[in-house]
């Protein structure tokens, strides 16, 4: 009864077949220790095509591959550059703007 709530019945509950999605390919890529999710990516190609990027202002060409390169090895990169104070404090400031999200 647990999966059936948590992959239908709580997605039919919020009206959000989205979710129901997510958690589906989320409860795979955890059973497989992630080697699913680069069959998932290969699979959503088809009906979802990768969207070309404006070039970036604050990197070159050089910088991106190797961010990529990271990002595909580690899973995760630090950006070669630092924000300000400014953009901190920005960013502090959008974020203590947000209404907190209900929890599902």
């Amino acid at each position: 009864m647990g999966m059936f709530q948590y992959l239908i019945s709580e997605p039919l509950q919020y009206r959000r077949a989205s979710l129901g999605w997510f958690r589906f390919w989320q409860m795979l890529a955890d059973r497989t220790n992630g080697a699913f999710d680069m069959a998932y990516r290969k699979l959503a190609r088809v009906w979802q095509p990768i969207v070309a990027l404006p070039p970036s202002d604050l990197l070159g060409p050089s910088e991106i591959a190797s961010v990529v390169e990271t990002l595909h090895r580690d899973g995760y990169a630090g950006l070669p550059y630092m924000l300000s104070a400014n953009d901190l404090a920005e960013i502090k400031r959008f974020c203590s703007q947000r209404p907190p999200l209900d929890r599902i």
